[in-house]
């Protein structure tokens, strides 16, 4: 992954500044973006890509975020700040949304 994000064409060092502050940072936004699509491609739960990855599986199956949040055994009103991406579950939630997107990847283990 680290091959996507190519440290050496960033100017870290004064001498090597060459480019102006705004392009650094398009450069670094463009491969923030990059790695997102990787992590969500590869289903990778994060705060950036949660509320993506539970929308899609909710539509997916064809489910409601009432059902969804009784899947994963937590309250409506938790689901729902989960998939506006306004908190990011603890440890053992994390676990449980893990298991809730794979599982639609791998229905065998429903």
């Amino acid at each position: 992954m680290l091959e996507r994000f190519p440290l050496h064409r960033y100017p870290f060092d004064q001498q090597e500044q060459r480019i102006s502050h705004d392009q650094l940072l398009a450069s670094l936004q463009a491969h923030q973006r990059l790695l997102l699509i990787d992590a969500e491609k590869r289903r990778e739960i994060l705060p950036q890509t949660l509320p993506a990855l539970l929308r899609g599986t909710r539509a997916n199956q064809g489910i409601t975020q009432a059902i969804a949040a009784d899947q994963l055994g937590i309250s409506l009103a938790t689901y729902k700040s989960w998939e506006r991406g306004k908190v990011f579950p603890n440890e053992s939630k994390h676990i449980k949304s893990k298991r809730f997107v794979e599982r639609e990847r791998n229905p065998s283990k429903a």
